[in-house]
């Protein structure tokens, strides 16, 4: 798929794809990137990258009681805290990736 470029007056801008990401093991970020391969190969579109951050981080391995001690927040809903992303004057678009364990 090919995203044509924003005409602008006499100049072309680049499309701009902002990518939100965020992958505890690393899975989904190695997912997501071989999802963008054909953004990033595109010269007619800019992509940036950002990533979720909670805090405090969730490091891993996970110690037994640590791992159980995350299910009631997760079931309550009540998501963490996350470190601020840099969003300001950019269009967005969100990839989620999820799996089933």
């Amino acid at each position: 798929m090919r995203l044509e470029p924003i005409a602008n007056g006499n100049s072309v801008q680049c499309k701009r794809v902002l990518v939100i990401r965020h992958s505890q093991s690393g899975q989904l970020s190695h997912a997501i990137e071989r999802l963008i391969v054909p953004l990033r190969e595109d010269p007619a579109i800019a992509v940036h990258v950002e990533t979720l951050r909670p805090e405090p981080a969730y490091l891993l391995p996970w110690s037994f009681f640590r791992f159980f001690d995350a299910f009631p927040e997760s079931a309550h809903m009540r998501a963490p805290a996350l470190a601020p992303l840099s969003l300001r004057g950019k269009p967005v678009v969100t990839a989620i990736a999820c799996r089933n364990i």
